[in-house]
């Protein structure tokens, strides 16, 4: 396979899909820095905004998974909600930068201006944008609302998360442990 992808490559250095497909493969064996070159070349030569949004927020995961250089990664997320401002993945990562910083105003503003932005939208590729799904957004908003002594907002979405979404199972689980700790009743949301 990676021979017909190389002669692809050969043939046509500059066709956005075969870049992409470099990109994934690499990505695949967790050949990271080639993987980040070529959907960065993917994202460079697509007129696919989708595409290129795709390739752009998978190199964020890339590097900040292989550098955790928060710098250099969070320019990958602002480059991508530049490029598509109605794409949550982007906002759902800067939210999370933010979390790990303990920077919680910034990560409250990120998620309301993610929902404000926020549009239906179709995926392009098949890439691992880790998006848990649309309730991620309200759950990252929730915890900030938390550290910004805004208990009862927080209480109020991590009780309407469960009881309109089914979640992935940390996110349930961290919405039951964040309504214990707010002090809201949960016996009957643990089983």
């Amino acid at each position: 396979m990676l021979q017909s992808l190389i002669n692809k490559y050969v043939n046509d250095p500059r066709d956005p899909k075969t870049n992409l497909d470099l990109g994934k493969y690499y990505d695949e064996l967790g050949q990271n820095a080639s993987a980040i070159s070529f959907y960065l070349r993917a994202a460079e030569l697509t007129e696919d905004k989708h595409l290129a949004y795709d390739c752009i927020v998978r190199n964020f995961l890339l590097i900040d998974n292989l550098t955790r250089r928060s710098f250099s990664a969070r320019g990958q997320i602002f480059h991508a909600i530049a490029l598509l401002p109605e794409r949550p993945e982007a906002y759902f990562h800067l939210s999370r930068l933010y979390e790990q910083k303990q920077e919680w105003l910034e990560m409250y503003a990120t998620t309301i201006q993610a929902k404000t932005f926020k549009r239906d939208y179709t995926r392009s590729t098949d890439l691992n944008l880790d998006y848990p799904g649309d309730y991620a957004l309200d759950f990252q908003k929730g915890v900030a609302a938390w550290w910004i002594n805004r208990g009862d907002e927080a209480g109020n979405i991590f009780k309407y998360l469960l009881d309109t979404y089914n979640m992935r199972h940390d996110f349930k689980a961290g919405c039951v442990n964040n309504l214990k700790r707010i002090g809201r009743h949960t016996e009957e949301l643990e089983n």
